[in-house]
């Protein structure tokens, strides 16, 4: 079973990438990120506010069943792919992600998912290649300057300036890589792929192009 893990800051196009590359080989995709996504999302319903520190939350984290069927997230037997984009759930993404006991959940969902995967798959988030699947047949670290990334945000911005864009990325890149549980971090044997002046496409086929190397050589 052949792994893809592709690492990278926000707004580096990870996802759109590995979907394609993905689609491509024939192979599964899972968003790291979307586990994330709906846990904070069950947390939203569940209780008023988000304290992970209370016992009562962390209680409930742990208990969640999440699963992926046919591409979509199902949280406790409820499909909740098309929720997981609420500028509520953008709000708390972030603290929740950061906490171990929350990493370590999402990492246990990971490796079920790999474990059922038969023929090959792509994983992208931030600690694929070092702690997801540090055994992957490729590891890429995908990247672009924070203004390329703003200037992504911002076709896609509901209001936000450029300037606001530019500045929340900086502040995202930081707490990434600085965090205590699984920072982001380039693995000494990924691939550094610099995107600014890429397509989505041709990004997707030079992935593809560095697998195939790596599938001979191995």
């Amino acid at each position: 079973m052949y792994k893809i893990a592709v690492d990278g800051p926000a707004a580096s196009g990870k996802s759109s990438t590995s979907s394609m590359v993905a689609s491509k080989l024939g192979f599964s995709h899972l968003i790291s990120g979307n586990l994330y996504r709906a846990i904070t999302h069950g947390l939203l319903k569940a209780f008023e506010c988000i304290c992970l520190e209370d016992n009562k939350q962390k209680e409930y984290i742990q208990n969640l069943r999440i699963e992926m069927m046919n591409k979509r997230v199902i949280l406790n037997d409820e499909d909740v792919s098309d929720m997981l984009r609420e500028e509520q759930i953008d709000t708390n993404v972030n603290a929740v992600a950061k906490e171990e006991f929350v990493r370590n959940k999402v990492t246990m969902v990971q490796r079920s998912i790999i474990d059922a995967e038969r023929n090959g798959i792509v994983i992208d988030g931030r600690d694929t290649g070092s702690k997801i699947m540090p055994d992957a047949d490729l590891k890429v670290y995908l990247t672009a300057s924070p203004e390329t990334r703003a200037n992504r945000r911002l076709k896609e911005s509901s209001g936000e300036s450029y300037e606001e864009l530019l500045e929340a990325i900086k502040k995202r890149d930081h707490e990434d890589k600085t965090r205590k549980h699984s920072p982001l971090i380039i693995v000494k044997d990924s691939v550094v792929i610099e995107n600014d002046n890429m397509t989505l496409e041709e990004t997707a086929d030079e992935i593809i192009r560095y697998f195939r190397k790596a599938r001979t050589f191995n």
